[in-house]
């Protein structure tokens, strides 16, 4: 006997008639009966994972079951979640033993939220406008790795002293400026780096106010007061004197 396909319009209007005429369109179905197959479906997908994240303000740690979805990049993987769940960029998920900075976030939500984020690969460490140490995940990329072709996506042409750094917007992150200094090196190096500030990049990686702010820096001579044992810079040089006007000493 061969299986005929079900019309589900014609389904819906015979046994939900009333429910139609009451203002609830076919693709108002479609869509729930989309988003109820996922729920069922989707936790028996190898690629459906518990994770936890957290937002940028947040204290505590949520815990989430949506997609991971592997790239031919190690260090990018695409997320999928639940329908009715959210993650926004800027937020931090910590997945497989490492944590992860979400990049981007798809504006169109309405059967799940789509989402990227790239592996943190270090914990920036400054002082706020209190003296307060900050420590931060974020991601830092070798400009190296552009001009050699291994990424597409916000390429730019500058110079080999220079890296990017990827961090969620916050309160503490905003205070970061032009000339702000970073240690940017493993801890048990010799001989550690430190890094400036040169172009700050705070609307590109910005949806609706979240997000991540985009910093290139330079290498720059060390300064007496760094502590490379807590790797933390002195950046008492620069510290604002007003942080609602941002002016410098």
């Amino acid at each position: 006997m061969i299986a005929m396909p079900i019309n589900w319009r014609l389904y819906g209007a015979r046994i939900h008639a009333d429910t139609l005429t009451d203002g609830v369109t076919p693709r108002d179905e479609n869509v729930a009966r989309l988003k109820s197959d996922i729920r069922i479906l989707l936790p028996s997908n190898p690629a459906y994972k518990s994770v936890e994240a957290r937002g940028p303000e947040d204290d505590a740690w949520r815990e989430m079951d949506l997609a991971v979805i592997s790239s031919d990049d190690l260090t990018l993987k695409y997320l999928r979640t639940m329908p009715g769940d959210t993650i926004k960029a800027g937020e931090i998920v910590r997945f497989a033993d490492a944590y992860w900075l979400v990049t981007d976030e798809d504006s169109d939500s309405e059967i799940y939220q789509k989402a990227v984020m790239q592996r943190c690969n270090y914990i920036l460490k400054f002082r706020d406008d209190t003296g307060t140490a900050v420590e931060r995940y974020c991601v830092i990329v070798s400009n190296l790795r552009y001009q050699m072709g291994e990424h597409t996506r916000d390429m730019l042409t500058v110079g080999n002293t220079h890296l990017q750094l990827f961090v969620s917007k916050d309160s503490k992150t905003r205070q970061i400026s032009r000339k702000t200094r970073f240690i940017v090196d493993d801890i048990d190096a010799h001989e550690k780096l430190t890094f400036e500030v040169t172009m700050p990049d705070r609307v590109t990686g910005i949806i609706n106010g979240h997000g991540i702010y985009k910093f290139m820096v330079q290498e720059t001579p060390a300064e007496d007061g760094d502590d490379m044992a807590l790797m933390v810079p002195d950046n008492s040089e620069y510290e604002p004197n007003d942080p609602s006007t941002g002016r410098w000493y």
